[in-house]
């Protein structure tokens, strides 16, 4: 049913309480709900585009021209496969009216007129032959049915929360899209001390690890269900494998020891996508960094980049990590720099590679440059060992000047003294 069937007064005061709602759950909202069109602006429009606009739409531009809501929800998040991002929109504006071009014969098609944009900037179209409203998918250059009617588009917007759901293989799948439709209403339920691993695996994912862990979990049973049922969509779907990094190691790290060292000899997962350095996240972040070097190391070649072991060691972070490269650093240094001062040096290596080859010497001036002025490195050093440390620079310095990069190095030396002896 179309036109006098649609209450767009109910419409527009259910859009308000589901902009209120997602705001007090932590969204950040925009809804904009303009002046009606008057007669004269609607058919001044008709005369453009040479036909009569629809009731339907006619009435809910008659009561706002342009309605813009949008919300998402932001901060550190872990976000399920499903979905690109968890946000949504709506948005009728009369000034964008117009009719819908097939992209690849740039012909306007009269019968579909183009009435608004998705939250991923696809087309929203109203079918004036059909009534139906559609979405357009430029990816897939394909037209997808959204609702039978303008009523409908209205009704699922108000039920979904304006989410872009429509690329997710959620079209035309009934079952499919009322569970993903709870799925995301799930999301917005606050956790307080619910036990259902379910719920929380699935609020973790939206609002991430550090939340659940400040709320707090009711006891150690819950954690262990937890990372159960992470286990469960992994042997279920492999692509919610990058999804759950941070949730395991934050929530679960005394669970996911013995999973993450099986990582090791299980071809399981190899074939996704750079697994080789989310089993090395994983790796770093729960086990001993001794035993972290000791896995992770055997599988880099000699002569590796710098940016391929740091995407591999950097979260290790320890000292340990100095000495193992220490024989490998090779130009250029950038990420090898980066690597030595996030593995937490310790003042004795500072200065035996200070005293080292002239390699050595640079990727201790490069990375002591990135010094903070919080940096434990820089607080605990002595008088003595300042004074050591401002000679062993001006050896360093001196052997730089016969170097054609020579003006980095001895900018960098520069902006250290500074930071030990005038800040």
């Amino acid at each position: 049913m179309r036109g006098d069937s649609i209450n767009f007064c109910e419409f527009f005061k259910e859009l308000n309480n589901q902009n209120t709602e997602l705001h007090n759950a932590g969204a950040r909202t925009m809804l904009v709900i303009d002046e009606g069109a008057t007669d004269a602006q609607l058919a001044e429009v008709e005369k453009m585009l040479d036909i009569s606009l629809p009731d339907d739409l006619k009435e809910i531009l008659k009561l706002s021209k342009k309605i813009y809501w949008y919300w998402t929800l932001f901060g550190k998040t872990i976000i399920p496969s499903d979905f690109e991002q968890i946000k949504g929109t709506f948005s009728i504006n009369l000034e964008e009216i117009e009719f819908f071009t097939a992209p690849l014969v740039k012909i306007k098609v009269r019968r579909l007129l183009k009435i608004a944009k998705s939250i991923d900037g696809e087309d929203i179209i109203y079918d004036l032959k059909e009534g139906s409203i559609y979405c357009f998918n430029y990816y897939h250059n394909q037209l997808f049915q959204m609702a039978s009617s303008l009523e409908a588009y209205l009704a699922i917007t108000i039920q979904n929360k304006g989410l872009a759901m429509w690329n997710y293989g959620l079209i035309g799948n009934k079952e499919l899209k009322e569970s993903a439709f709870e799925f995301i209403r799930e999301f917005l339920k606050p956790l307080v001390s619910d036990p259902d691993a379910v719920e929380i695996v699935n609020y973790a994912c939206i609002h991430g690890a550090e939340e659940i862990i400040s709320k707090g979990l009711p006891n150690e049973e819950d954690v262990g269900r937890v990372f159960t049922e992470i286990m469960h969509r992994l042997d279920a779907d492999l692509n919610h494998f990058k999804g759950y990094n941070n949730l395991i190691i934050e929530l679960c790290p005394a669970y996911a020891k013995k999973w993450i060292i099986s990582l090791w000899v299980s071809k399981k997962y190899e074939k996704i996508a750079d697994f080789i350095y989310l089993r090395a996240y994983f790796t770093g972040k729960a086990l001993p960094a001794k035993e972290a070097l000791k896995l992770i190391s055997e599988t880099i070649p000699d002569r590796a980049s710098g940016k391929d072991v740091y995407r591999l060691l950097s979260t290790i972070g320890d000292s340990v990590i100095i000495d193992w490269m220490q024989d490998k650093v090779n130009y250029p240094l950038g990420d090898w720099v980066n690597l030595f001062l996030e593995s937490q040096p310790t003042k004795e290596q500072v200065f035996s590679w200070l005293e080292g080859d002239i390699i050595y010497q640079e990727t201790v001036c490069l990375a002591l440059k990135n010094l903070s002025k919080e940096s434990e490195l820089l607080k605990t050093y002595t008088k003595e060992e300042k004074m050591k440390l401002f000679i062993l620079l001006l050896g360093v310095n001196h052997n730089c000047l016969f170097k054609k990069d020579k003006e980095e190095i001895i900018r960098a030396i520069r902006l250290i003294i500074k930071k030990f002896f005038i800040e």
